[in-house]
């Protein structure tokens, strides 16, 4: 048959069996398990399947393709910039800054914690963490204590690596910028902590990681009292304001361990104010103020000492054997020195008033000039000190030095001797008596600090010891003792000095504290500043049988003719503290 002989002739070409012509039909097979796929046709794609196929890997290829051309060499640039941006940083946070007490555990010196984003005024709203948000420790400040410059104030610290964020550097990264919280800034500043974080180009946080936690800063208790502190504070600021004083300084220091009871200076900032920096207004009048707030004037203070020098010069007398304490000087108002060039004309020195017959004791109490010109530079068949050794004497109390106290910026003190004066009087360089006389009564070219006078004021209180002055109780902080040395003058001599100062007390110059309940001894100064102001001085120590507390007053630039000053604010206070703070008055 044609038909079969075409299909032989079709499977001799092919000499292969076809799958077709091996699998029947499913339908003619009886009894198929189509469990295991008997009777089944499986059937091949068909070409337009493939082809389908084909084209749609052929499509995702191009867009591959297409798109890593314009990754690489299109945008190419862009996308690697991008990419350098999106980066791994090391952020530094703040660490919470240590706190500030008084010796009782009053707080001086907090953190608070507020947020900066908005902040447009010194009174932000306190908040709460709730994980990652803008917010920070405010420092704060006991704004009653009168102690600003003393605890001074905190500013940015321009020394933090340039990528720390700008916000957290103005607001985190702050470091001391006067007083206690400068002198002991890496105390208290603690360890700041690191965490590592990844920003995109945008500067938007991507991912944080924290790689080393910080350290909170340590704690300092100061020495000082509050209370005590805040009242002095008080006090200086409305006698100066009331009486005409351009500011002042005053220090009570303990005379046994050199421990600062109170300190402050007036005028003086507002610490939370700078440490803010917020309010402009405010500190651009400091920045202009006339009376200098930002002069610490207990360390940097420069001061005519005037009479309060008087016991130095007695004790020297006494040392040097020029005068016995009880040998009588006859004076007149006045000593009166003949002109070397012009014969029958003196030169002539007034004392303040006129004391008659006066012996050392006396002389301390009354604050007798004439009797210290006498001893000073001569008089009367009485030969004097003379420059020299006043100079000496000065210096053994530690008038040219400084003091020691935890403070930056403290001052030394100057004492006049030939070759200052001059260097600071050319027109008229000759060292004359009338010279040591200005000088036996500190003036002339004396000039001292507060702190310098307190350390004084407690040498003759403890006679002879001199003592390193601090303001912090820690014993960590400053480790060693702090006596300096001790003055070597009998003690004999300081008793006559302390007995005179007494009498100043019960019937002199400091009269005015003689109604106190506890016995002070103490001196008075007025030093002239020209003919136009004058410095108001009082020193002292109480109680007068067994001193504990030394007491340094000075109130500046006043008016001559005003007799309220340093022995005001020194009464007010002891009057004070006698039934608010007995414990400091046995």
């Amino acid at each position: 048959m044609p038909f079969l002989f075409k299909k032989n002739k079709l499977r001799a070409k092919n000499k292969e069996i076809a799958l077709d012509e091996i699998l029947l039909d499913s339908k003619n097979s009886p009894g198929f398990d189509k469990e295991m796929f008997e009777g089944r046709m499986e059937f091949p794609l068909s070409r337009s399947a493939l082809k389908i196929i084909a084209y749609f890997f052929f499509a995702a290829l191009l867009v591959l393709f297409l798109k890593t051309f314009v990754l690489e060499i299109a945008r190419g640039s862009y996308y690697k910039e991008k990419a350098n941006n999106n980066s791994l940083k090391f952020v530094f946070s703040p660490p919470i800054r240590g706190g500030i007490y008084d010796r009782n555990g009053a707080f001086l010196v907090w953190n608070e914690l507020y947020s900066f984003k908005n902040a447009t005024t010194v009174n932000p709203v306190l908040i709460e963490l709730d994980g990652e948000t803008d917010t920070n420790f405010l420092r704060k400040y006991d704004s009653n204590a009168g102690l600003s410059n003393i605890l001074g104030f905190l500013g940015i610290d321009n020394n933090v690596k340039k990528e720390i964020d700008l916000s957290i550097r103005q607001t985190g990264f702050k470091t001391g910028k006067d007083g206690l919280e400068k002198y002991y800034n890496k105390a208290l500043s603690g360890k700041p902590g690191v965490k590592i974080i990844e920003v995109d180009s945008l500067g938007n946080l991507v991912s944080h990681n924290a790689r080393e936690q910080g350290e909170a800063g340590e704690k300092i208790n100061l020495t000082v009292d509050a209370k005590v502190n805040s009242k002095l504070y008080e006090l200086m600021k409305d006698t100066a304001k009331e009486r005409g004083f351009q500011g002042g300084a005053a220090v009570i220091m303990d005379i046994k361990t050199g421990e600062i009871l109170a300190l402050t200076t007036v005028p003086q900032y507002d610490s939370a104010v700078l440490s803010f920096g917020l309010e402009k207004s405010l500190i651009q009048g400091y920045l202009k103020n006339e009376q200098n707030p930002f002069l610490n004037r207990v360390v940097a203070g420069m001061y005519a000492p005037g009479s309060i020098i008087k016991p130095l010069i007695a004790l020297a007398a006494l040392n040097e054997g020029i005068i016995s304490p009880k040998k009588v000087v006859l004076t007149y108002g006045s000593v009166s020195v003949p002109n070397p060039y012009k014969q029958g004309e003196y030169t002539v020195f007034k004392d303040w008033k006129n004391h008659g017959e006066v012996d050392m004791y006396k002389a301390l109490a009354v604050s007798s000039d004439a009797y210290f010109y006498t001893i000073g530079g001569g008089n009367g068949g009485i030969r004097g000190l003379g420059i020299d050794r006043i100079k000496k004497y000065a210096e053994m109390f530690g008038f040219n030095k400084k003091t020691g106290i935890d403070l930056f910026g403290e001052v030394e003190g100057v004492i006049p001797d030939p070759v200052l004066h001059e260097k600071l009087n050319p027109e008229n360089p000759v060292w004359r008596i009338g010279d040591t006389y200005h000088a036996a009564i500190g003036q002339g070219n004396f000039q001292v600090t507060p702190i310098e006078m307190a350390v004084y004021a407690s040498t003759l209180a403890n006679k002879g010891i001199i003592l390193t002055p601090r303001l912090i109780k820690d014993k960590k902080f400053y480790g060693t003792p702090s006596t300096i040395e001790k003055v070597k003058i009998p003690e004999e001599y300081f008793d006559v000095v302390q007995r005179g100062m007494r009498m100043a007390v019960e019937e002199g110059t400091a009269h005015g504290m003689a109604d106190l309940t506890i016995e002070v001894a103490g001196k008075t100064g007025t030093a002239e500043i020209g003919k136009k102001y004058v410095n108001s001085w009082f020193i002292g120590f109480w109680p007068y049988q067994n001193p504990r507390y030394s007491i340094t007053v000075v109130l500046e630039r006043g008016s001559p003719d005003n007799l309220i000053g340093g022995v005001y604010v020194a009464r007010q206070l002891l009057g004070w503290m006698q039934y608010n703070t007995p414990e400091y008055m046995k």
